[in-house]
């Protein structure tokens, strides 16, 4: 979630501080793109900061999220190149991060709610 200077949109129609939500997730791709190697919780911290950096209309994010484990599919005992499928099993890790403008990024913490099965 991002909260900050928004309400030119509602109160004048204007929509020039707003952040599309395709926007915001082509943010996230960019950043798993350029950050490859980062755990969860660096992950978080990560994009954060670069909502912060990037949109100064923004005045603080908070990020929940949660990674599924993926495995190659095979083909005749080969892993294929470009798919995949979840595993059975869902080891799922979710996590929170929240940061605003001009404060310290807080510690990723476990989310309080369960994923579901």
């Amino acid at each position: 979630m991002i909260e900050g200077d928004f309400a030119r949109a509602y109160t004048h129609a204007d929509n020039s501080t707003s952040v599309s939500t395709d926007t915001i997730k082509n943010v996230v791709n960019v950043v798993a793109r350029e950050n490859t190697g980062l755990c969860t919780e660096e992950f978080c911290q990560v994009l954060a900061k670069k909502y912060l950096d990037t949109y100064p209309q923004i005045a603080s994010v908070a990020i929940t999220a949660h990674e599924t484990k993926w495995s190659r599919l095979e083909f005749r005992r080969q892993a294929a190149s470009a798919q995949f499928r979840a595993r059975q099993q869902r080891q799922a890790h979710r996590r929170s991060v929240s940061a605003s403008r001009g404060g310290a990024i807080d510690a990723c913490r476990p989310a309080s709610t369960a994923l579901p099965s």
